[in-house]
């Protein structure tokens, strides 16, 4: 082990790091493509489409949920939600979809 710069931030060069906003959408991303690619009778699947009956959640909880968070990063990078459930289907192009979007969240 070592006290070296490059050990201690991961290695980083200087001025490399991440911001931590932009690690979550990536990792938002990633998973996104995960619930994405799941058989449609998953609880996970169904969660990510799902709207209360009256249209409105119980009180006490969150206005903001995960799936709201998503589709506003969507949003953020001009993709819409047709085109993340076509690509999401090839792990492939969906890993460069997230590589893309990663970048321009990034700079916005």
């Amino acid at each position: 082990m070592s006290n070296s710069p490059d050990y201690r931030q991961g290695n980083l060069a200087l001025g490399q790091l991440q911001k931590l906003s932009d690690i979550v959408t990536k990792r938002r991303f990633h998973m996104a493509g995960h619930i994405l690619r799941l058989s449609d009778h998953r609880a996970a699947k169904l969660g990510i489409s799902w709207t209360p009956v009256d249209g409105r959640r119980k009180t006490r909880r969150p206005k903001k949920t995960w799936c709201r968070t998503f589709q506003q990063d969507l949003q953020r990078v001009n993709f819409k939600w047709q085109e993340v459930e076509y690509v999401a289907i090839d792990h492939s192009n969906w890993h460069q979809a997230t590589a893309r979007c990663a970048q321009r969240h990034g700079s916005n």
